[in-house]
């Protein structure tokens, strides 16, 4: 019986250490426009998978290069939010890519970025 606590306890601990957002993912499906915005042209059909106050779980049929600022528009709940891409991986057909949402990328217009 002890064993098993103490195996329960490392796991809580190793659970908490592994996990460095800040806040709690959502499951969450949506169609999602990513518009990379120093790129001019470059334009992504993506689905969500998850959601956070901090940031967005895509999966995509293309890569979308890693520090890439862009702006995400999720078509259907019309949220509108500029991110920067931190990870990209490919798993089996598919990319998955991390985003996290930020202010306006500095020296960028507003009236720049389509909408």
């Amino acid at each position: 019986m002890l064993v098993e606590k103490l195996f329960n306890y490392s796991r809580s601990i190793y659970t908490r250490l592994s996990e460095r957002r800040d806040s709690e993912r959502l499951d969450f499906q949506c169609t999602v426009t990513v518009s990379c915005i120093r790129r001019y042209g470059s334009s992504y059909a993506c689905s969500c998978f998850n959601l956070s106050k901090s940031g967005i779980g895509l999966q995509s049929f293309e890569p979308i290069p890693v520090n890439c600022d862009v702006y995400l528009h999720l078509e259907r709940h019309n949220l509108k939010r500029f991110g920067r891409v931190r990870w990209c991986v490919l798993r089996g057909d598919r990319y998955f890519i991390g985003c996290n949402f930020r202010p306006i990328p500095k020296g960028l217009a507003v009236h720049s970025v389509a909408a």
